[in-house]
């Protein structure tokens, strides 16, 4: 599969997951992305961490890219768009409202707590975590297990490890349950949480060089934490 991803039928519904963590709603012409950590080098530097700038422009401009491309109305951010306190300055906020649709949502993320709401200049719309869009129900943290109603989230961060030839590598990963969706990380200067599948889930590697790419694998490939 190319940098046009992935498409998979969740709960009936027709979805499209592309390189670089992104869910597409075609029908709804929705774009769902997850914990962009927006501002993390700069909450990082007032603390007096000696960390340089971080990737919110590249990061930006691969959002805006898809956007484009797939004729996006509207984007859903499942969480933790800043990263804490001090995130929010006047060049990133230029920079989201050049890169987003006009319909903007937010649910709110641990880290956006911290770090405040979108100013009211950028439209954000912030809904309440497991508010309804659609046949989807939207949260921050998933659910796992619980039974509950289908939703989608992020929070997790979820990579899959590969190893071979004594090399390792952790690849960002789409997990696939009975009634969530897990997304990866949007943002590059983040961590990730190895993920070891459960029976009844299916994994998809986010391959974001040359390119991009989504890729489906069995739980029972060469893997481990």
């Amino acid at each position: 599969m190319s940098g046009h991803g992935a498409e998979v039928l969740w709960q009936g519904t027709p979805l499209r997951l592309l390189p670089g963590g992104a869910v597409l709603w075609p029908a709804g012409r929705t774009l769902f992305v997850a914990d962009l950590h927006l501002g993390k080098a700069r909450v990082f530097q007032g603390r007096g961490v000696p960390v340089p700038e971080g990737d919110d422009a590249p990061d930006l401009a691969r959002l805006a890219g898809i956007c484009h491309r797939w004729e996006v109305a509207r984007v859903a951010v499942l969480g933790d768009l800043v990263h804490g306190p001090g995130s929010w300055n006047p060049k990133l906020e230029e920079a989201l409202e050049r890169s987003l649709p006009p319909e903007r949502l937010l649910v709110r993320g641990n880290h956006d707590r911290s770090g405040g709401d979108p100013p009211d200049t950028l439209g954000f719309r912030v809904v309440a975590e497991g508010a309804a869009l659609g046949p989807f129900v939207l949260r921050h943290a998933p659910r796992i297990g619980s039974g509950g109603p289908p939703h989608l989230a992020g929070h997790l961060h979820p990579v899959f490890s590969l190893r071979g030839a004594g090399d390792r590598l952790r690849i960002p990963c789409f997990v696939l349950g009975p009634d969530y969706l897990v997304l990866p990380a949007w943002g590059t200067f983040t961590g990730g949480q190895a993920w070891i599948p459960r029976p009844e889930e299916r994994i998809y590697l986010d391959v974001r060089e040359d390119g991009g790419s989504v890729v489906a694998i069995r739980p029972a490939s060469p893997a481990g934490p």
